[in-house]
This record gives structure tokens, C-alpha cells and sequence, in this order.
């Protein structure tokens, strides 16, 4: 499932990497759960050791500027939440139903629109543009983290790998999944951003997506790429 907010206010302003701000949010509308939301935070579905909050969402949309090293959006702003948890979707309607004016940073922003989606999708082969950008990368054994681009082979396998390990922490089987990712020719645009302390570099570009039909939709809903919980790998369809 899918949920689509418009904030409102005269200028919501954010720093240049908003994403924390937006994750904490999501997890604080969540505490309408709280045994659900620490659950989630905590641990998630896991898989090779490895733990998945299977959620994603979209940077902000909407015309900005920039001042002083921040962003505002002089119109309001929207963003998209996914989930292939309908709970998850269902919980976040419910907190926003009932409080249209929440905190957004150093902001006091007004639910504008509120609106639920259920888009599925059906076919083997789709081509998708970032709302996020993905990023995957290695860490190398002197503790060092390589970020890899669209343009190096191994950035696909490990979109791909990663793709799998998600699968299998939410069914437990590799049983239904198939997937692969290749680029699509044109201009891919570099993100640098911050997430808390980390630094991350991250990729903004179009791909086509090859696979089973429900592979495909499960990663509509979860995300391409890694830490897709903290505001990456959130693709739409391009017709």
C-alpha cells in the first residue's frame, strides 16, 4: 500500500538532508502501535543476519530554494510513504487522520491532503525513474565504505543481491523471486547527503526492471538498494 501527504505551511524549511527528519515522522505517526513501531525499529524482518524494515519513501517533492544552507519550500511539500505491510500504511493514515498539524523539523506544518493508495503491479518488465536515490556499497575490511554507481557492473548484482535478501526475510523462501536490474542509457545524477553521521553517496536515474510480477511489486513497496528505511531506492513507472 501506499500513502500520499501535502504538507502545508508559509515556508516549510529543512536542511539539505532532510531524509532523518522525515524517517522520524513516519516512526513517531507509527506510535499509535507503540509494540508495533518498536518492533519494527528494532528489528524488522531479517535474513543472512541481516535486518529489513521493508518500508521506503520519497525525498520531498515540490518547488524549493535555497538559503543559508537550507531548503524551503515556499508552496508546501509532498512526499510518498510504501509499505508491503498494509498495517504499516493503515497505522500512519490513522495517526495523520487524527493530527492534521504535526512537526516537520523546526517546522509546524498542516496535513493538506491525505490520501491512500493500492497500486499493484502485474508485469515482467518495467522501466522506473528514483524518487530516492539508491545507493549500495561495500565495506571493505580496514572498515571503509565503497559506494558504488550505475556505471559499474557491480552495482546492479548487488541491487539484485539485495533484492533477494529482502525477499527472503519477508516469505523465508527464494520460492516466486525473480529479478534483475540493468541501467538505462541517459545522465545519472549523484547524491551526497548525510543520514544522521553517515555519509552516503546515492544515485538519482532510470533502470529497467526484469522479473516476476510479484518480485516487482514487492519491491515497489519496499525499495531498491540498501537502507531504503532511512529515505533511498523509492522508484515510480514510467509509461
Amino acid at each position: 500500500m501506499q500513502l500520499y501527504l501535502t504538507f502545508a505551511a508559509d515556508c516549510i524549511r529543512l536542511p539539505m538532508a532532510s531524509a532523518e527528519i522525515l524517517q522520524g515522522l513516519i516512526y513517531h505517526a507509527l506510535s499509535e502501535d507503540p509494540v508495533y513501531a518498536r518492533s519494527l525499529h528494532e528489528t524488522g524482518s531479517t535474513a543472512d543476519g541481516r535486518a529489513y524494515k521493508l518500508f521506503c519513501f520519497s525525498e520531498l517533492s515540490g518547488t524549493y530554494t535555497i538559503a543559508d544552507g537550507q531548503l524551503c519550500y515556499p508552496s508546501g511539500a509532498g512526499m510518498e510513504i510504501r509499505s508491503i505491510d498494509p498495517r504499516f500504511i493503515t497505522l500512519l493514515f490513522s495517526y495523520f487522520t487524527k493530527n492534521p498539524v504535526v512537526r516537520l523539523g523546526e517546522n509546524t506544518v498542516e496535513i493538506q491532503n491525505l490520501r491512500l493508495g493500492d497500486t499493484r503491479l502485474h508485469k515482467e518488465r518495467i522501466t522506473v525513474k528514483t524518487l530516492s536515490p539508491i545507493t549500495v556499497y561495500r565495506t571493505e575490511p580496514d572498515g571503509h565504505t565503497t559506494y558504488f554507481s550505475p556505471e559499474e557492473d557491480i552495482f546492479c548484482r548487488m541491487v539484485e543481491s539485495n533484492a533477494r535478501r529482502k525477499w527472503m526475510s519477508h516469505y523465508g523462501t527464494e520460492e516466486g523471486f525473480g529479478f534483475s536490474a540493468a541501467p538505462l542509457g541517459g545522465r545519472f545524477t549523484r547524491r551526497a547527503t548525510r543520514f544522521k553521521s553517515t555519509f552516503i553517496t546515492a544515485w538519482h536515474g532510470r533502470f529497467t526492471l526484469t522479473g516476476t510480477p510479484a518480485a516487482l511489486d514487492f519491491l515497489y513497496h519496499t525499495g531498491l538498494g540498501s537502507k531504503n528505511s532511512q529515505g533511498f531506492g523509492m522508484f515510480d513507472i514510467v509509461e
